[in-house]
């Protein structure tokens, strides 16, 4: 796993929760995508 900031971790955690417990597929895919472009934020060149 990427290198994150703690506040990006945390959110990371809670994204993953709510992906596992998602009431559908729909719910489930759309908080992937939250999940993807949260990492894609994340600056390996300064972590």
């Amino acid at each position: 796993m990427a290198a994150t900031a703690p506040a990006q971790s945390t959110q990371l955690d809670s994204l993953e929760l709510l992906i596992i417990k998602a009431a559908s597929e729909t719910a489930r895919i759309n908080l992937i995508n939250q999940k993807i472009r949260l990492l894609t934020r994340v600056n390996l060149d300064s972590a």
